[in-house]
């Protein structure tokens, strides 16, 4: 009965593996073509977190095997293999860059900003510092998202890269010819995807410094941020002249800051204090309006990868490699490995050999009931 069930076991684990690797055909252009499929949809599931698979990255700085003791072998080899997906380590990859992109800070200068501020000319009134000064400093500091942004995008692209060759691997292993063909055409349909990506970012970026949106929403702090450095200035009896006397008024913001800023024009104060003045609101308006800006980039950037790398890519891919392997020699191409068709051939006899053994060893129990 012991041998009859390992034998039962042996027999079991061998057609697992002839079920792995799938039967022999004939019809290479339907088996190219199932495969295909598989792959495409094995890709478009693991980007979505929906499949995961083993992944070995092999480090730089790792023992041989001879300089390792048996602890350390032993150690290394009981711990589970790491299962991971493509979305989430292109997830990964990108909050990693974003992380960077969102601690960039404006590089204004104080002299910088009082330079702008003596060159410009014209109020605008809903800034309450000069309109000129304000779009040059800001448009200049909008280009500090250039080259990060771009980073970004080239991170994602080999991110999505870095894992096809394992996924045709593990979908198309009886193969490596397949698998060489259809790493090499999807990395390059992947690629030929990132011009219209990068001009895509740049006109975005483009589009951000093209208008300095001083009515934002988010930017009506403006008011609070202008309020707390012109007010400091002025008595009490000012401020109450400005808030109606403690009386309720409706004022806009708009014409409270008017308002405000009118008598602080008449005040005493000397020169160079009303320009160090001028100076910290227009560096605190910088600050709120980059800060905007720089929450709308990191809100659309992984929008922007998963539309032109990951939406458009997934589209025409099975299509496309099927179409360029369709002018290939299937027979070449689809030609299975030495070492495949050895496994299989092995398991094949082991199977036989196996049914046969178990058949001898239940009649032989039938006999001896008997």
């Amino acid at each position: 009965a012991v041998v009859s069930t390992q034998s039962g076991h042996y027999s079991r684990d061998h057609r697992n593996i002839l079920t792995e690797l799938g039967p022999e055909t004939s019809d290479k252009k339907m088996e190219m073509i199932t495969l295909v499929g598989r792959f495409v949809d094995t890709l478009r599931k693991s980007i979505q977190g929906e499949y995961t698979f083993e992944y070995k990255n092999a480090s730089k700085n790792t023992k041989s095997k001879d300089s390792r003791t048996a602890r350390e072998i032993t150690k290394v080899s009981s711990k589970p293999p790491k299962q991971i997906s493509v979305g989430s380590e292109l997830l990964n990859a990108v909050q990693s860059k974003l992380t960077d992109l969102a601690q960039i800070q404006i590089k204004s200068s104080i002299n910088t900003i009082r330079e702008e501020i003596k060159s410009a000319t014209g109020i605008q009134p809903s800034l309450f510092v000069p309109d000129a000064a304000f779009n040059s400093l800001v448009y200049s500091q909008l280009e500090l998202f250039d080259a990060p942004l771009l980073n970004v995008m080239d991170t994602a692209e080999k991110c999505i890269g870095k894992y096809v060759a394992r996924i045709t691997e593990l979908v198309m292993k009886p193969f490596p010819q397949l698998q060489n063909e259809v790493t090499a055409i999807t990395k390059s349909h992947l690629q030929s995807k990132v011009p219209n990506l990068k001009d895509f970012v740049k006109k975005y970026l483009e589009v951000q410094r093209s208008y300095i949106n001083t009515n934002h929403p988010d930017f009506s702090e403006r008011f609070q941020v202008a309020n707390l450095v012109f007010r400091d200035e002025l008595s009490d009896e000012e401020m109450a002249l400005t808030q109606g006397n403690g009386r309720p008024i409706k004022k806009s913001q708009e014409a409270q800051l008017a308002e405000l800023m009118g008598r602080y024009k008449e005040t005493s104060l000397l020169e160079e204090s009303r320009k160090d003045k001028e100076v910290t609101v227009m560096f605190n308006l910088i600050t709120l309006y980059f800060s905007i800006i720089r929450n709308s980039i990191l809100d659309m950037t992984p929008k922007i990868i998963m539309k032109f790398l990951v939406t458009d890519l997934m589209d025409d891919l099975g299509s496309m490699i099927i179409t360029k392997l369709l002018s290939e020699d299937l027979e070449r191409i689809l030609m299975e490995s030495p070492e495949i068709t050895r496994k299989r051939s092995y398991s094949k006899k082991m199977v036989d050999t196996l049914t046969q053994a178990a058949n001898v060893l239940s009649t032989i129990e039938s006999n001896t009931e008997l």
